[in-house]
């Protein structure tokens, strides 16, 4: 996962979806707290013919410590997740809407 201004991308083979996921600041955080994005689009294929999905990044910065994606099959199967590099609010607010100064 990475990102590409003005969205984050992420690349796979035989996708079925590609979820946005944020883990919200604070403490004593579960994963019931986290909260759904959105949903990533299919932009088409590289050249070696992996698959490039896009989710625009919003445009008020998310309070998360992590955003990351959920990667399901065509099968509606999880395969995983992956994260961007970045991680804590400040870290991800720089990497992702610019400086807080």
């Amino acid at each position: 996962m990475g990102v590409e201004k003005p969205n984050l991308v992420v690349h796979g083979k035989s996708l079925g979806r590609v979820e946005i996921w944020a883990i919200p600041a604070g403490t004593k955080i579960t994963e019931k707290d986290y909260t759904q994005l959105g949903m990533a689009t299919k932009d088409g294929n590289d050249t070696d013919g992996t698959e490039r999905w896009l989710f625009r990044i919003p445009d008020k910065p998310v309070l998360a410590t992590e955003i990351f994606a959920k990667v399901y099959d065509k099968g509606n199967g999880l395969i995983g997740t992956v994260s961007l590099p970045a991680r804590g609010a400040t870290a991800l607010r720089n990497l992702l809407w610019g400086s807080t100064q």
